[in-house]
C-alpha cells in the first residue's frame, strides 16, 4: 500500500497535515495557514475565518461609538446655537443701553447749556401792549356765561347750558375761557338769544385760531370796515363784515 492511501484512510491525516507545516519545535512555517479540526464535524476550520468573525463584532462596536459621537456633536452644535441667540441678545441690549446713556447725555449737554445762556425776559412794552389788548376785548363788550345765554334763549329752560355748549359744538358761537369759566359774547346773539347767522361763516373763516384772537379781530377798529369794529356791524351788515374776516386772513394783495 502506497503513502497516499495511507493517507485517505487514516483520521489523523488532518492533524499530520498541520503538524506538517510546523517545524520541530511546533514552530508556524511562514505562508502557512493554521488549520483546526472542529471537535463536532470533523472538518478543517479556517482561523482566517474566525479572526475575520470576531473582527465584525469590532465593526459593529466601532459603529455604536461613532453614534454617540455624532449624537453628541449634535447637542453640541444646538448649545452653540442657543449660546450664540443668548449673545446676540445680549449684544443687542447693551448697544440699546449705550443709545440711551449717549441720548441722557447729549440732553444733559443741552440742559447745561441753556442754563448757562443768557434769557430775555418779556419786554415791558410788549406786556403793556398785551395787557391792553385784553382789557379792551374783556371790557369791551358784555360777556354771557353759559347759564346766562341759556336763560336769555329760554328763561323757563331746566338746563340752560346745554343751549350754550350745543351752540359751541355746532360752530355757530365761540367762547373764552376765564377762571375755569366760559364766557359767551352778547354781540353773538339776537335779542332773543338766536345766534346771529354771519357768526358761523366768520368761525369758519378763522378756523383755526384761539377763541381770544377772534374776540380780538371783533374788538379791533377795521380799514375794511371804515375803521368800525366788526362786532359792532355783525347784525347790520353782517356781508361787509364777512369780506373784512375774509380780507384779514388773506392779507394785503401787492401787485
Amino acid at each position: 500500500m502506497d503513502k497516499s492511501s495511507s493517507l485517505k484512510k487514516s483520521p489523523a491525516a488532518p492533524r499530520q497535515m498541520v503538524n506538517a507545516g510546523r517545524g520541530a519545535a511546533g514552530v508556524k512555517i511562514a505562508g502557512e495557514v493554521p488549520v483546526r479540526v472542529s471537535p463536532k464535524s470533523k472538518k478543517p476550520v479556517d482561523a482566517t475565518a474566525a479572526v475575520v468573525a470576531k473582527g465584525g463584532s469590532s465593526v459593529h462596536e466601532g459603529r455604536a461609538d461613532y453614534a454617540g459621537l455624532i449624537n453628541e456633536v449634535t447637542m453640541l452644535r444646538s448649545l452653540y446655537s442657543e449660546l450664540d441667540g443668548k449673545v446676540s441678545d445680549m449684544l443687542t441690549l447693551m448697544q440699546e443701553a449705550r443709545a440711551r446713556q449717549e441720548a441722557t447725555a447729549r440732553a444733559a449737554s443741552l440742559q447745561a447749556l441753556v442754563d448757562a445762556a443768557p434769557i430775555r425776559g418779556l419786554d415791558e412794552m410788549r406786556a403793556r401792549l398785551m395787557q391792553r389788548t385784553v382789557d379792551a376785548v374783556l371790557a369791551g363788550t358784555e360777556w354771557l356765561t353759559a347759564a346766562e345765554v341759556g336763560a336769555l334763549a329760554d328763561p323757563a329752560a331746566a338746563n340752560r347750558h346745554a343751549y350754550a355748549s350745543r351752540l359751541t359744538k355746532d360752530g355757530k358761537v365761540f367762547a373764552i375761557e376765564r377762571s375755569g369759566v366760559k364766557h359767551y359774547p352778547r354781540y353773538a346773539f339776537d335779542p332773543l338769544g338766536n345766534p346771529l347767522p354771519a357768526l358761523r361763516e366768520v368761525l369758519r373763516i378763522f378756523a383755526g385760531q384761539s377763541a381770544f384772537r377772534i374776540a380780538s379781530w371783533f374788538e379791533s377798529t377795521s380799514s375794511t370796515l371804515g375803521g368800525r369794529r366788526p362786532r359792532e356791524l355783525l347784525e347790520a351788515g353782517p356781508a361787509a363784515v364777512i369780506s373784512a374776516a375774509q380780507a384779514h386772513t388773506e392779507g394785503p394783495l401787492h401787485g
